[in-house]
């Protein structure tokens, strides 16, 4: 390619035919002419090439973003999948021990009601055969049977007399005499004691009580 150098220093022979003022005038003019077309054809490139590596920064930024939203997107996509697996399996799981607890709170009621339906049945069999038995004691106590045993006890049982109190003798400190006065006080209160507790055996054994003479009061 021409530079206008070139076309400055460009010599022809001479000759006849042309005017050698005007070729050079000529050619002093397309060589000022082709050095401003050169000169921006020049400045054009350098802006081309620096818009170039401009155009490919960007392409080079351009594909890094693309790339970090492709990322940024499938980490999204697998954040909400993983999120969405875990609250099924938390639902999974909080269903699951919900019903393992109804399961238990049904199993636990249903072994209260057996169990309040055989203490019911419990009670009222304790209840029938407790009124049945003192029913029969109502009706024993109430029959001529008891009436005439308790007279026959009475008779054969007489209530002794208090004994009054005796004052003692002086002794004169005689021991032998002291003794024979001892054991008779004592022997008194053992057949009083004796009879008592027959009296209890006999209301004990036979009328199913609770062992006290009725008959008998408290000395």
């Amino acid at each position: 390619m021409l530079t206008p150098v070139d076309i400055q220093q460009k010599r022809f022979k001479s000759g006849l035919g042309f005017d050698k003022k005007d070729v050079s005038s000529f050619f002093e003019e397309v060589s000022r002419s082709y050095g401003e077309l050169y000169k921006s054809n020049a400045e054009l490139k350098e802006k081309v090439i620096t818009l170039t590596d401009t155009v490919q920064h960007y392409k080079v930024k351009e594909e890094d973003l693309n790339k970090t939203l492709l990322r940024a997107e499938k980490n999204s996509q697998e954040s909400v999948s993983n999120a969405v697996k875990t609250a099924k399996n938390i639902e999974m799981e909080a269903n699951s021990r919900a019903n393992e607890i109804i399961k238990e709170a049904k199993d636990e009621k249903d072994r209260l009601e057996t169990e309040i339906s055989d203490l019911r049945r419990k009670y009222a069999e304790y209840k029938a055969k407790y009124q049945r038995l003192l029913r029969e004691h109502m009706d024993y106590l109430e029959s001529t049977d008891f009436d005439r045993e308790a007279e026959d006890f009475a008779r054969s049982n007489p209530k002794p007399e208090p004994e009054k109190p005796k004052e003692e003798p002086m002794f004169g400190g005689d021991p032998q005499m002291r003794e024979s006065s001892g054991s008779s006080l004592g022997s008194g209160r053992i057949a009083l004691k004796s009879t008592q507790s027959n009296s209890s055996n006999v209301y004990g054994s036979t009328l199913g009580g609770s062992g006290i003479d009725p008959f008998l009061e408290n000395f």
